[in-house]
């Protein structure tokens, strides 16, 4: 099995974090979007839209969209009941997930990069009240000590 994505896509690290968290062994091989690997041949022929994550399969059959993925994972394991209101609930839960909360941090992820890209064109990397040199990227209100 061989999982495509970007180490930075919170949708592929759910995908991540299920494979893991079943045991499932397989190959991570990394497409960065920001140098185009998502738009050339090879990952149009995995994926027709372009995007991570995509699963393929042993048999060389390829999975794209992380839900669709992770109810693939989830088949047959206590994480997809058999049930169904339960497992309409599972659905509930991802659909809002995606989005509601996946959404929202995009738009905000989206409007800090462009407020720091901007914030770096004016000033330069030395904060000169403090002389301390400071990260191109903001991380005002982001803790910065490894915590959540």
């Amino acid at each position: 099995m061989i999982l495509y994505d970007y180490p930075a896509s919170s949708n592929c690290m759910k995908v991540r974090i299920l494979l893991q968290h079943l045991g499932i062994p397989y190959e991570r091989v990394t497409v960065d979007l920001f140098r185009g690997e998502t738009r050339n041949d090879a990952h149009f022929a995995r994926n027709p839209d372009g995007r991570v994550p995509t699963l393929e399969l042993e048999d060389g059959t390829t999975i794209s969209e992380s839900g669709a993925i992770l109810l693939f994972l989830a088949e047959r394991t206590i994480y997809l009941p058999e049930d169904p209101v339960a497992r309409a609930r599972v659905h509930q839960w991802m659909f809002f997930e995606q989005n509601r909360i996946e959404a929202e941090l995009a738009t905000r992820g989206s409007s800090r990069a462009r407020a720091d890209r901007s914030n770096c064109r004016r000033s330069s990397p030395t904060d000169s009240s403090a002389g301390e040199t400071r990260s191109p990227r903001s991380t005002a209100g982001y803790p910065t000590d490894g915590r959540s």
